[in-house]
């Protein structure tokens, strides 16, 4: 019977050790960009006051975003974006990508709106962003444009919880060059009245404290360097059996 030396035995344990923790337990890792206030791009807007911007009017309009039609000219929108850049990755790194964010009372928040809930459900709609905007000077009546359709949609109802969208195409299309990277829109499918108040509902968002800030989450492929070390490993074992 053919035996392998002690130093291919060593090799394979590692090889095996290697595919347990890399390639079976841990296949992907996540990155998540979770920026604090002071170093994010997101604002809303209020098309009620569509000259003013908000992200310059003091840390209680910070604080929050908001999304919501009313068909009554009390519209909120909310736009975002991320830096991608310090990650080094490219658009086949990504397997997932999600934006999340967490809903809060709005009542709470000095708005004339109803919150979500079960008889009252809000679908929340992604848009890719199609040209430029600043965060210190975007108004209702300077918005960006944004692309023919919702990226995502999620219903909501109800509030105090996160509620997530998949942008993993529009990611992925922002990292090969496909589609220039302005950032998302966040509003609503269409106008919800609150059962009980007839008030309109709009989702508001939390937007300063570090534990329920916006983010996005990116899911990715194992390291190039974990993969390195799986193809030199598999040689190793290839070799020492040969000459074994």
């Amino acid at each position: 019977m053919h035996r392998l030396s002690s130093t291919a035995k060593f090799v394979v344990s590692l090889w095996v050790a290697v595919v347990w923790q890399a390639g079976i337990a841990a296949p992907a890792h996540a990155a998540v960009i979770q920026p604090i206030e002071v170093d994010s791009k997101d604002v809303f807007v209020y098309q009620f006051l569509g000259g003013f911007n908000f992200e310059t009017m003091g840390v209680g309009f910070q604080s929050i975003l908001a999304a919501g039609v009313t068909g009554a000219g009390h519209d909120v929108q909310t736009f975002i974006d991320f830096d991608l850049s310090s990650l080094a990755i490219t658009a086949s790194d990504v397997v997932s990508a999600r934006l999340s964010l967490y809903v809060v009372d709005g009542s709470s928040v000095g708005f004339p709106f109803g919150n979500p809930s079960p008889a009252g459900v809000v679908d929340a709609e992604i848009y890719a962003v199609t040209s430029p905007w600043d965060e210190s000077t975007l108004t209702w009546g300077t918005r960006p444009t944004v692309g023919a359709g919702a990226v995502n949609t999620t219903a909501v109802s109800g509030f105090n919880q996160w509620v997530d969208f998949d942008v993993t195409s529009l990611v992925q299309d922002w990292l090969s060059g496909a589609q220039a990277q302005y950032g998302l829109l966040i509003t609503a499918a269409a106008p919800v009245l609150d059962p009980d108040s007839g008030d309109a509902i709009a989702l508001v968002f939390e937007s300063s404290s570090n534990q329920h800030r916006p983010l996005l989450e990116l899911t990715l492929v194992p390291e190039p360097a974990t993969l390195t070390l799986l193809a030199l490993a598999g040689l190793a074992v290839t070799r020492r059996r040969r000459n074994g």
